[in-house]
């Protein structure tokens, strides 16, 4: 199979566009590929070499998308990195925490108030900071570029993608040029599978807003979209999260055919388009596909209400699974409707299919089938393999498995046996597709019952004082008792009275009673900002909870 430098030298001839509405910009396939071949040289001339790792902490631009050719050309590692470090975590320290696993030969970033400690980092780690508007940006061809003629094998490390930290502490997974190149032959399959009997003209395009740090913007927004020669627009997440309709303004207008988003930040979205009047966009040729965490069938139908407005029909919408250490997706949705059941889970770990008027079931939707270069299956505590319906370890194979975890040889023998993946999700198998129910970590038993914080989240959500994505279930333990008790931790826009926290509690308890049969004892409202998410939008459950337990503790000394 070709790799990606190939496919950048077949891209080169392509009579596309690449579009950056932000600056203004629209640039040439053959123009892209010059600026990538003189920053490629311009990296030699720096000093960065094969196995170098070059740290990006840039916003969504083009000199992002040279920069990262330009150091695959040069047989270096890119470490996409995010803009901005956790709540109360110092940015010094999050950047050296990297720098102790990657040792950055160089610092590329693009906002000024970066500089001062990027060059601090640098004189202590000894690596370069360099400003991307140092990049030569010259439209003279190079002669002899490095891509015609340097060798790529596909064990050879192209990137480290660091995992959200949603589950913990971020582990830098080694991607190589070759899971990279399998990963995105998957992506391109099942497109043409989800498309194929639902209308689509030829001249649609790519396009991406999240942020290139995630592994779903950087192949959507800058992989894909070379692998299969097609035209592309790129924005930034602030330019999406400040104004969606905006971005699907810019989606009808381009024809946009592909476009992943994550689920908690696709439910913010859908509220802003109910305020576009109908008609007003063309959405007929997208095909929107969310991943990145649990997709409940409320969220599907009310995408298919909302975009239905715009042409969108339901044969438009896809779930994948997947997780950084199979280098992005496993799975695909089904072409068609995506699959929607309701399930009862039983304490010992049997799943009975139920219907929509069972009041103990559960409506799940389908994460669909493993891609054509991936085998799923489900696994018990001692790695026997499990038949349909009972639940059990997600295990994966194939090869966007990665080998591991960079410089971590304890980790990686922690998640990989027999050549799988032990991803430590849990799931189940039915009618020949597959069911996500939740993270290890994350189920917790209550009464006998396993229940998954998601379900019990979205019951909060629904009401509309909650933002969006804004309720985490965390177990705190009573000191009394010694017991861990369910608490719901929720954050609004506004800070509430008294009087009205007590009416939000009452509300609160009484629709996870309604939907769960589970009763809440302890609601906590957080402030604005008090759910941190990851840069996509998943909830970083583990800090919410620690920030929360700090707090409380501050609260007491006091």
């Amino acid at each position: 199979m070709p790799g990606m430098i190939d496919k950048l030298n077949e891209f080169e001839l392509q009579p596309v566009k690449w579009y950056f509405p932000e600056v203004g910009m629209e640039i040439t396939a053959r123009d892209l590929c010059t600026r990538i071949d003189r920053a490629a040289i311009q990296l030699v001339n720096y000093g960065i070499g094969p196995g170098d790792a070059v740290g990006l902490m840039m916003n969504n631009s083009l000199e992002y998308v040279v920069l990262l050719y330009a150091i695959w050309i040069n047989r270096s590692i890119a470490v996409p990195l995010q803009q901005r470090a956790s709540q109360n975590v110092d940015y010094r320290t999050y950047l050296y925490h990297f720098h102790q696993t990657c040792e950055f030969k160089a610092l590329y970033y693009d906002d000024d108030r970066l500089q001062e400690t990027l060059e601090e980092l640098g004189k202590l780690a000894d690596a370069q900071a360099l400003k991307t508007d140092w990049l030569d940006t010259s439209p003279q061809p190079v002669a002899d570029p490095l891509r015609k003629t340097a060798d790529y094998p596909s064990d050879m490390t192209c990137f480290l993608q660091f995992s959200s930290g949603s589950t913990g502490a971020p582990k830098a997974v080694e991607v190589t040029h070759g899971m990279m190149t399998a990963q995105v032959d998957a992506l391109a399959t099942n497109h043409n599978k989800c498309i194929a009997g639902v209308t689509q003209s030829s001249d649609v395009e790519s396009g991406t807003w999240l942020p290139f740090s995630h592994n779903m913007g950087l192949f959507i927004g800058v992989i894909y979209p070379v692998y299969v020669g097609t035209a592309n627009t790129i924005v930034s997440p602030s330019f999406y999260l400040s104004n969606p309709a905006a971005w699907y303004r810019l989606v009808s207008e381009r024809r946009i055919g592909l476009n992943f988003v994550t689920s908690s930040i696709h439910t913010s979205t859908l509220r802003a388009l109910t305020k576009v009047p109908a008609g007003e966009l063309d959405l007929s040729c997208l095909h929107l596909c969310l991943g990145g965490e649990s997709v409940s069938p409320v969220v599907v139908r009310r995408t298919e209400e909302v975009l239905s407005r715009f042409g969108f029909t339901p044969e438009q919408i896809h779930i994948g699974y997947g997780l950084s250490e199979n280098t992005l997706t496993a799975t695909c949705s089904r072409p068609g409707r995506i699959s929607t059941q309701h399930f009862i889970c039983h304490a010992n770990g049997t799943i009975e299919p139920a219907t929509s008027d069972t009041p103990t079931a559960t409506p799940m939707c389908a994460v669909g089938e493993p891609n054509h270069n991936c085998t799923m299956t489900i696994h018990d505590e001692h790695g026997n393999e499990l038949p349909d319906l009972v639940l059990g370890e997600i295990h994966l194979a194939g090869p966007c498995v990665m080998q591991r975890y960079f410089r971590d040889p304890e980790r990686t023998s922690q998640v990989l046996r027999d050549g799988r993946l032990l991803t430590g999700d849990l799931g189940f198998s039915y009618q020949g597709e597959f069911y996500c129910h939740s993270r290890k970590d994350d189920l917790v038993i209550i009464g006998g019952r396993n229940l998954v914080p998601d379900d019990i989240e979205l019951a909060t959500e629904a009401l509309d004082f909650v933002v969006d994505g804004g309720a985490v279930l965390v177990m705190i333990m009573e000191e009394a008792t010694g017991q861990s008790k369910p608490a719901m931790l929720y954050e609004t826009d506004t800070q509430p009275d008294q009087q009205e926290l007590r009416e939000q509690r009452k509300q609160i308890q009484q629709a996870i009673y309604e939907r769960c049969e589970l009763l809440v004892s302890q609601v906590v409202h957080l402030p604005p900002g008090g759910v941190e998410r990851t840069d996509s939008g998943k909830k970083k459950r583990k800090a919410v909870k620690a920030n929360y337990l700090e707090s409380k503790s501050h609260r007491k000394e006091s």
